[in-house]
């Protein structure tokens, strides 16, 4: 009878699943046509479920089997006070993630939440199937990372023998150098995407040299480019020049990960899949012809964060030559793109508070703290002065603002007083109510675009000022724009556009790119070949499961599962270790645009390495618990 009981109340929370995560909101109609609502609503449920029947079927079975199998396996299991408090946060955060993304995504916010009495209860009921779905599916992670037992079988297999114990490093940095040199082949002399023609600009004087992208890196651009001139008279080799250096260092430093993954006794599974992640996912290995700052920059951070974790806190070997490589790692980071001062920053700080009771890293990370902050000083008061090179107009760090604006004046134009209009008409370089019409919800450059390049501290100040005042007539208005902006980087049915997957810009035709003296386009006739590799994008992404690859949300969730297991093990000082990965995460939501998987990379490939260090950690638990067990047990 309990388990007649059990399976009833799975059936119900399955269908009622489906229902919600199947259910598109809409508006809602006045009360007095809301049970025609409700009616009409089940008559097109029906229709899906006739039209999807074994989709729906399939998925419906699916979760009541899964439910009461894991229940099965947890039921026996005493969750321990702290373990409960991790899973219903972050089932919390789940629901919330969810809700917020399937309103965003069909309604454009979450202000039809509260439109009606029957939007409000769908929405409350919708919260609690997810949160009790997810509750369930986190205990059943948080179960199997509590019970994980390594089994290090003996393999027969030479070439997993050669591939993954011989030699790690030369194996992934041959592999992965041979297939992004195919695509070089395919694609050459390579994909050029607009921000860095937007450098190659920058150096010869065709725009205003700022340091909107990094300043050093673009004087490098230009340097190769100069080389290539004098020598070959040929643009297309300046561009051939940096893309082969960078497939150098991308095969570097996937076949370093390898190498620790050796170190750390990784799992088989874990070190295959890792193997075929980093050489063979279509959007990494295009990356890595790609002719743009970002590829080396998440390498460098990836770097970083396997160098600092497994020298600093497991092997905890404090060589002065240790610390000199982090040094150059997090300049290089800086150089790199601009953000990188603050991943450095934020970095150095946690990690100086979580190791505070071992001097020789304090005394380490303080050094390498002073000397970004001295490099900083350097570039700005020094460097940039000494080459004419104006910084980047405050605007670049007002997407979120400038979007809340753009949505006011769009939905409240009547409701903004005159004297508030002035102040925000005059740090924009275009009348506002025109600004409006090129508003994009997921996108927020052209808005921030036309905010004026150097507004005085006095515009500034009136304009928030302004701003403030609208934020509390209309607060759910700002709430609905950031949400828009950013609801890709938490919901994981926002992909990655399929224009972007394969590269940047126009990767499969012949017609090139133009802008100012530059005028690229493929040097081959390998078109066919170029939209059968486009292709197995589009299927990869498609495909269940494995489609969430190129999902943004997909990989939050797992840094949230993860994050949330190690508060729960009190593992304070390893997620202080994490800093990079959560200030890239918020520079994400700060940023123009919705779901980029090109701003979220840093993050993608950091992922993989996390669980092999997340596994290493619960396995070396354990093994220590059997020792003290041991040794009491003697």
């Amino acid at each position: 009878m309990i388990i007649l009981k059990r399976i009833i109340n799975y059936i119900i929370l399955g269908i009622l699943f489906v229902v919600c995560l199947n259910y598109q909101p809409g508006l809602m109609p006045k009360a007095c046509k809301q049970f025609t609502f409700l009616a009409s609503n089940i008559c097109r449920l029906i229709k899906d479920i006739h039209l999807y029947g074994y989709t729906s079927s399939l998925i419906a079975v699916a979760f009541i089997y899964s439910f009461y199998r894991f229940d099965k396996i947890v039921e026996n299991h005493l969750f321990s006070k702290r373990e409960k408090v991790a899973i219903s946060i972050c089932s919390i955060f789940i629901s919330i993630f969810i809700i917020i993304g399937k309103y965003c995504e069909n309604l454009g916010g979450i202000t039809h939440l509260f439109g009606s009495f029957y939007a409000i209860l769908f929405g409350v009921l919708s919260f609690f199937v997810f949160f009790k779905a997810s509750q369930i599916c986190i205990k059943v992670i948080f179960y199997l990372l509590d019970h994980y037992t390594e089994k290090n079988k003996d393999t027969k297999s030479k070439l997993y023998d050669i591939l993954f114990l011989r030699y790690p490093f030369l194996s992934m940095f041959l592999v992965t150098f041979l297939l992004s040199s195919i695509y070089l082949c395919l694609f050459f002399p390579g994909v050029v995407s607009w921000d860095g023609f937007w450098q190659l600009d920058f150096h010869d004087g065709f725009r205003i040299f700022t340091d909107h992208h990094p300043a050093i890196l673009t004087l490098f651009f230009g340097f190769l480019m100069d080389i290539a001139r004098y020598l070959f008279h040929d643009n297309y080799l300046g561009i051939l020049f940096y893309i082969f250096l960078q497939i150098g260092i991308n095969a570097f430093v996937y076949g370093y990960c390898l190498k620790i993954l050796d170190k750390l006794k990784s799992p088989k599974w874990l070190r295959i899949g890792c193997f075929i992640f980093y050489s063979c996912f279509p959007f990494l290995v295009i990356n890595s012809i790609t002719y743009i700052k970002d590829v080396v920059y998440y390498l460098i951070l990836l770097f970083i964060f396997v160098y600092q974790l497994y020298h600093f806190y497991y092997q905890k070997d404090n060589k002065i030559s240790h610390f000199i490589i982090l040094g150059l790692l997090y300049i290089g980071l800086y150089f790199y793109r601009n953000t990188g001062i603050y991943i450095g920053i934020f970095n150095f700080i946690f990690l100086l508070i979580a190791n505070r009771k071992n001097r020789d890293i304090v005394v380490g990370f303080t050094l390498i703290l002073i000397t970004l902050l001295g490099v900083n000083l350097w570039y700005r008061h020094y460097f940039l002065p000494k080459h004419h090179i104006d910084t980047a107009s405050v605007r670049e760090m007002l997407s979120i603002p400038t979007q809340q604006t753009a949505r006011y004046i769009l939905h409240h134009p009547n409701d903004i007083s005159d004297e508030d209009l002035a102040k925000i008409q005059n740090v924009f370089g275009e009348d506002i109510f025109l600004l409006a019409e090129h508003y994009l919800p997921g996108r927020s450059d052209p808005i921030k675009n036309s905010f004026k390049m150097k507004p005085t501290k006095q515009d500034l100040k009136n304009y928030f000022t302004a701003w403030f005042h609208l934020l509390k007539k209309h607060p759910l208005t700002y709430v609905d724009a950031t949400l828009e902006n950013t609801y890709g980087y938490i919901y994981p049915n926002v992909k990655n556009e399929i224009g972007e997957e394969l590269g940047f810009y126009n990767i499969v035709n012949r017609r090139g790119l133009h802008t100012s003296y530059y005028q690229f386009q493929f040097l081959n006739s390998f078109l066919e070949e170029r939209v059968f590799l486009r292709g197995i994008a589009q299927i990869l992404i498609e495909l269940p499961i494995l489609g969430l690859l190129y999902s943004c949300g997909f990989y939050t969730w797992i840094l949230l599962f993860i994050s949330a297991y190690l508060w729960y093990k009190k593992k304070y000082q390893l997620l202080c270790y994490l800093m990079p990965l959560y200030i890239t995460f918020l520079l994400c939501i700060v940023s123009p645009v919705n779901s980029h998987i090109r701003y979220y990379q840093p993050i993608i490939v950091c992922i993989p390495m996390l669980l092999a260090f997340l596994i290493k950690e619960i396995t070396t638990e354990k093994n220590r618990k059997k020792v003290d067990k041991n040794k009491t047990g003697q």
